[in-house]
């Protein structure tokens, strides 16, 4: 039973034998672009996004983590 073989498995050995260099270099483009802009996305909320919440915690009248830890 070891010995069957998997259909799929060959199916993609062979697409990637016929594809190109190419072709494989412009997928890895694509998706390291696509990284990069999640990354960008990610660092840009990330700045962001804590300090819009401390300004809405101090315009509602609450204290900021940098108020609490003055104390």
């Amino acid at each position: 039973m070891a010995s069957q073989t998997n259909n799929f498995k060959l199916l993609e050995e062979e697409a990637i034998q016929e594809s190109s260099p190419h072709a494989i270099s412009e997928i890895e483009n694509g998706v390291r672009g696509q990284v990069r802009v999640f990354e960008f996305t990610g660092d840009t909320i990330e700045l962001y996004l804590t300090r819009l919440m401390d300004m809405l915690v101090s315009l509602l009248g609450g204290e900021s983590p940098q108020d609490s830890a003055d104390q």
